[in-house]
């Protein structure tokens, strides 16, 4: 039946699709029911499964509805129980013979390392005063550390959880 279908496609031809169609539902395109015919079993060739996209057939299924025997429960291999004696683990023989060279990276001949070092010209960070607003001490911090006056609170206050908690 399905050869029917590839062959329909493959000759694109419309009146083998009708024909299909009829086989397939028992009713004719225009909606009458059509006098069942019955037809031979198709038989499935038993081959690997192809990746060719035109390839319709389906591999067969086979279902088990069987519940598992006493054999294949017994052919399961038990697992080893808790605290039980366990195998112990071997050494390799390691192949990695360490000799202490650095191997050579391509161009590291042509880097030069007699090259002075270059002159620091960043100046170098004020500290900044600030003023906690819980306990009114005054620490001196790096810029890094500067917050707006109203929600500045030192380290010992954030520490101790003071009024209004940590921040």
């Amino acid at each position: 039946m399905i050869d029917k279908l590839k062959l329909a496609i493959d000759k694109k031809d419309w009146s083998l699709v009708i024909e299909f169609y009829k086989q397939l539902t028992g009713i004719n395109p225009d909606g009458h029911e059509m006098v069942p015919v019955p037809s031979k079993p198709l038989k499935v060739a038993e081959t690997g499964r192809k990746n060719d996209f035109q390839d319709f057939t389906m591999r067969p299924v086979q279902t088990s509805l069987k519940k598992a025997t006493k054999v294949e429960k017994a052919v399961t291999p038990k697992k080893p129980k808790r605290g039980g004696k366990k195998t112990p683990v071997k050494a390799k023989q390691i192949e990695f013979v360490d000799t202490g060279e650095a191997p050579d990276e391509p161009g590291a001949d042509q880097i030069n390392d007699n090259v002075a070092l270059t002159p620091r010209n960043r100046k170098p960070f004020k500290p900044v005063t600030m003023e906690c607003i819980l306990c009114k001490s005054k620490e001196t911090v790096a810029p890094l550390f500067k917050r707006d006056k109203d929600t500045y609170k030192c380290n010992s206050c954030l520490s101790k959880g003071k009024i209004n908690g940590p921040e």
